[in-house]
C-alpha cells in the first residue's frame, strides 16, 4: 500500500488520475443522482470496495498523469501509455463501424471522428479485493454499481 500512495489520486475531480484507495470514490447511478442529496449522503456511507489507478494521454495538461517512479514499478508507464493508445485505436475502429452502420456522410463521419482525439479519455486499472459476502448483503460495502461512462465508445 505504501508504494501505491506514491502516486495518489488528488482530492477533487481534476486531475482524475493516479491511485485511488478502497473507499476513495463513490459511484452513483443516474437514478441515485435523481433521488436528491439526502439519498446520496446515505449511499456515501456504503464503501465502494475497489481500488483504481487511472492514466490518460500524456498531452492532456488538465487531466495530467500521476506516475509511480520507475524504481517502484519498472515499465508501468511505458506499458500503460502503449496500452492506452492501442485501446484508442481499437475504439476508433468501433467508431468507424458505428459511423458505417448509421450511414453517416463523409463529412458527418469526419466530424464524429474529430470528437475522439484520444486526449480526453482515461484508462482505469481496477482491483476488487475480496470481501465477506455478509458485508455486501448488509450494505456495509458495495462493488461498482450499474453506471454510465461518459464517452461514445
Amino acid at each position: 500500500m505504501d508504494q501505491k500512495m506514491l502516486a495518489p489520486h488528488p482530492n477533487g475531480a481534476v486531475p482524475h488520475r493516479g491511485y485511488s484507495t478502497v473507499g476513495k470514490e463513490k459511484a452513483f447511478t443516474k437514478e441515485d443522482l435523481q433521488q436528491g442529496e439526502h439519498y446520496r449522503d446515505t449511499l456515501r456511507k456504503i464503501v465502494d470496495c475497489k481500488e483504481t489507478y487511472e492514466v490518460g494521454s500524456e498531452s492532456n495538461q488538465v487531466q495530467y498523469n500521476i506516475w509511480l517512479s520507475k524504481a517502484v514499478l519498472p515499465g508501468f508507464r511505458t506499458f500503460s501509455t502503449k496500452l492506452y493508445w492501442e485501446l484508442h485505436r481499437t475504439s476508433m475502429r468501433i467508431l468507424d463501424a458505428m459511423i458505417m452502420a448509421l450511414n453517416l456522410s463523409d463529412s458527418e463521419g469526419e466530424y464524429v471522428r474529430s470528437l475522439h482525439s484520444g486526449h480526453g479519455n482515461q484508462l482505469r486499472f481496477s482491483h476488487y479485493p475480496p470481501v465477506p459476502i455478509d458485508k455486501l448483503k448488509k450494505e456495509i460495502l458495495s462493488r461498482l454499481p450499474a453506471h454510465t461512462d461518459w464517452r461514445s465508445v
